[in-house]
């Protein structure tokens, strides 16, 4: 009886034992979770702050009844540059590293020097009257009208390099125009 009785308090300490053990597991795991969510956060939020200050994008839809009802339409983009760190993470590589250290060269467009990115993009429309039950448009589109060349692939290596600051690609298409036609019956 005495075997069994000690037993049976064994079971019962080691069941008391599991709960507490499973208990403390949870609650570890959740502060590990919450920690890395913290990260997580503190890192986009330093991302956000690096990243590009301004961007705006307008657009435009005009009735034009004196030219006989042709719509003038556009889309303007405008963005001020992500900042980019420049060097190699000292994890990597030692010393030489900056957040955010580099920003994109700005240009002139409305507000002068302010725009990393400038992309203008025009439409025209025109409507015929419909006839015999079918209706036909025309539409004519100019992508990046001004031509504008938006880089990118920024060489931010080391600030000593003669390249440094060098943009190797253009991150929009040239000037392209589109000539569309729509015929409904």
């Amino acid at each position: 009886v005495v075997g069994q009785a000690a037993h049976a308090e064994n079971q019962r300490t080691g069941a008391a034992h599991d709960q507490i053990d499973l208990h403390d597991r949870g609650r570890r795991f959740v502060q590990r979770l919450h920690q890395r969510l913290l990260n997580h956060i503190k890192a986009e939020t330093e991302a956000a702050r690096r990243g590009e200050k301004t961007r705006i994008v307008a657009n435009w839809i005009l009735d034009v009844p004196f030219l006989y009802g042709i719509q003038f339409g556009g889309l303007i983009t405008l963005g001020s540059g992500n900042k980019q760190d420049v060097g190699c993470p000292v994890r990597f590589c030692g010393a030489g590293y900056t957040r955010g250290g580099f920003t994109p060269k700005r240009y002139n467009f409305i507000i002068p020097g302010a725009w990393a990115y400038r992309m203008v993009d025009l439409r025209v429309r025109k409507d015929f009257p419909a006839f015999a039950g079918t209706r036909m448009g025309l539409t004519v589109d100019l992508f990046n009208a001004f031509n504008y060349d938006n880089f990118g692939c920024f060489n931010t290596g080391t600030k000593p390099n003669p390249n440094f600051g060098q943009a190797s690609c253009v991150v929009s298409d040239a000037r392209r125009f589109q000539l569309g036609v729509e015929y409904n019956f």
